[in-house]
């Protein structure tokens, strides 16, 4: 192993830009192949054995993740943790559970009724509420995305009318949109974990009424 020192708080400004300056010229002659590792101390412990062992484990550690990265990690955990199927009664954890407004439980019951095609809400944060957003008649499966906005989150119920092994069916699908950082965090992970709870009622007391 070749150990290139500088002691900076002994050396002038002078002197340490020198040195800086050399280092690459140094490695070209020496070898830059021969080098396996280069260690950079501000502390004569730093270039100690322990001091390498640790300068190893920093290698092999994962590099640390960006803010987004950890907003985008903590989205996953809550969704894991809420995650749910659409033919379940019951979801895997409580979650937050905002009311659903008279007026959204009324179309999603006309929506199971085939009497409309889709149903959109939205989370009222301020009010801590499910509201309705808007409803449609009759929405061809590819204009779907054209009635989910970009920019803000959505549940949304739809009739997906097809044909399976020459069977028509109409089943009704439910997409979670969330247009990722267009939206806060604390929106985000209210979308994620009100997910559930939203679920069973719909599957719940929508099947009631």
């Amino acid at each position: 192993m070749a150990l290139h020192l500088l002691l900076s708080r002994l050396c002038q400004p002078q002197r340490k830009m020198l040195f800086a300056g050399s280092k690459a010229t140094l490695k070209k002659e020496f070898g830059g192949g021969h080098i396996k590792d280069e260690i950079f101390g501000t502390h004569p412990s730093d270039v100690s054995l322990s001091g390498f062992k640790k300068h190893k484990l920093s290698e092999s550690a994962p590099p640390p993740l960006t803010d987004q990265e950890l907003e985008l990690e903590m989205v996953k955990q809550q969704e894991m943790r809420a995650d749910i199927s659409v033919d379940s009664k019951q979801s895997h954890m409580t979650g937050v559970q905002f009311p659903v407004t008279d007026d959204a439980l009324a179309k999603l019951a006309e929506l199971k009724e085939k009497k409309l095609s889709l149903v959109q809400l939205e989370l009222d944060i301020p009010n801590e509420t499910i509201v309705l957003v808007d409803t449609k008649e009759d929405v061809a499966p590819n204009d779907l995305c054209k009635n989910v906005p970009e920019d803000k989150g959505r549940y949304v119920f739809y009739l997906f009318k097809h044909t399976y092994e020459g069977d028509y069916l109409e089943s009704i699908v439910f997409v979670y949109s969330m247009p990722g950082y267009k939206c806060s965090i604390k929106e985000r992970m209210l979308y994620s974990t009100c997910k559930g709870p939203l679920l069973d009622v719909a599957t719940g007391d929508v099947d009631s009424k």
